[in-house]
């Protein structure tokens, strides 16, 4: 069941959203409070978006009301090397300079922090792209030595898969190159796994 929601109601949602994720809501996203948040509506026992936000602004689970607002709001979309142009300028431009770092010990680790992260793609495309590098060139050290990336999302359900490192076909067919596949998963029945 579909609850509609009102301007001020949909204008209050966007402000509390805002104000606990930084995530901005444009005056066209109506449907999507619509769609992504009626059912917890009817799970928190309200029967409109406005008794809702009042939830969400006072009383003993509001955090925890808020947080299941945000995970219902965001996208959570990826896919393996996402934008060709920044890996490329990784593998081909900055790995090179940090490994002459490395191999003149000015450099003890490179730090990468992969915000946005979603489900784990971007952070683990990272990864495979120095492990890509080192396997035709040399770092100095193991890349699990010299390498540190932080992956962060503000979906916790996102960062738990990123973290499981557990894909099916479908999740491998957006992106992933011919070859890592092979290279990097282990196949365990119809799933893929880091």
């Amino acid at each position: 069941m579909i609850i509609t929601v009102s301007d001020e109601e949909f204008n209050l949602l966007r402000r509390i959203i805002k104000e606990n994720s930084e995530i901005s809501l444009g005056d066209n996203k109506k449907y999507l409070i619509e769609n992504r948040l009626s059912s917890l509506v009817i799970e928190s026992k309200c029967r409109t978006f406005g008794e809702f936000s009042r939830k969400l602004m006072s009383g003993p689970k509001a955090a925890v009301l808020v947080g299941k607002v945000i995970e219902a709001i965001t996208t959570n979309e990826t896919c393996w090397f996402r934008d060709f142009y920044p890996h490329q300028y990784f593998k081909k431009i900055f790995l090179p300079l940090m490994a002459d770092e490395i191999k003149a010990d000015t450099r003890d680790k490179i730090r990468i922090w992969s915000a946005a992260s979603s489900t784990g793609q971007e952070a683990y495309s990272i990864a495979m792209t120095a492990l890509e590098y080192q396997r035709e060139h040399i770092l100095g050290k193991p890349v699990d030595q010299c390498l540190s990336i932080v992956a962060t999302d503000i979906s916790n359900w996102a960062v738990e898969k990123a973290q499981d490192g557990i894909y099916d076909d479908n999740d491998l067919k957006r992106g992933l190159p011919d070859g890592y596949r092979e290279r990097y998963f282990k196949q365990d029945d119809k799933k893929w796994i880091l």
